[in-house]
């Protein structure tokens, strides 16, 4: 083996070497839990609806999770992203429902436009638990 096929065939090696155990990649950060308000910006839609929303934040501003209407029925999937303190949510497949808005406080304000409305939302942290 001349030098030059020597370097390149070590390079080879080298590249395919496992990485080292202080390489390894972050933990998932820990769910957070929402007890969530939605509820249309006008007298006609008084009293609007509840639900819980589960998501994690990664760390690279992707958020995942589930949400449950009223604590009932199915699960939606949730999808969106955090920048500062802007952050959209994509409710359902496709993103059927999107929610724009901000985190601030651990807290969520937005809304959305739906049924011809404006429809205000708001999510809480609640505590964790196991």
């Amino acid at each position: 083996m001349n030098g030059l096929t020597h370097a390149l065939a070590a390079g080879i090696v080298l590249g395919l070497t496992p990485a080292s155990p202080l390489a390894a990649p972050a933990a998932n950060p820990p769910p957070l839990t929402f007890a969530t308000h939605f509820v249309a910006d006008s007298p006609a839609g008084a009293g609007g609806y509840d639900g819980i929303l589960k998501v994690q934040i990664g760390s690279d501003g992707i958020v995942s999770g589930i949400y449950r209407p009223n604590g009932v029925g199915p699960f939606v999937q949730v999808s969106g992203g955090l920048d500062g303190d802007r952050i959209w949510l994509d409710f359902g497949s496709g993103g059927r429902e999107r929610i724009t808005g901000r985190y601030r406080d651990g807290a969520i304000v937005g809304g959305t436009y739906r049924h011809g409305r404006l429809w205000d939302f708001s999510a809480k942290p609640l505590p964790p638990h196991d």
